[in-house]
């Protein structure tokens, strides 16, 4: 969708869910066929490589999308609140400046 603009997605979005909302053979096209889904109400094709799934929420009363999994070199949620709150890690600071309370910092 590189080739959309904002507007353009907004645009789609609305007339998805406007056909979505009325038309059951529109939902069903919508679950077994996106691109054919997207290209049908907005009449513009989505690149192939973009990956794109609709959900039909049925009787559920929340819908939950998974994040993606994490890999190894990105921070888990404990060390992005390290990282957030400024607090000392592994005798490390990270973030905030390190003051020594009570230290004789001159000697």
């Amino acid at each position: 969708m590189s080739q959309w603009s904002e507007e353009q997605v907004q645009e789609a979005v609305k007339e998805i869910n406007k056909k979505a909302l009325a038309d059951e053979g529109f939902r069903k096209l919508c679950l077994t066929d996106a691109h054919a889904a997207v290209k049908q109400a907005t009449g513009q094709e989505l690149p192939k490589e973009f990956k794109l799934r609709f959900v039909d929420k049925e009787d559920a009363h929340y819908l939950f999308v998974l994040p993606d999994m994490a890999k190894d070199d990105e921070l888990s949620d404990d060390q992005l609140e390290e990282v957030a709150g400024g607090t000392i890690s592994g005798g490390i600071q990270i973030g905030l400046p390190f003051i020594a309370i009570g230290a004789d910092i001159g000697k």
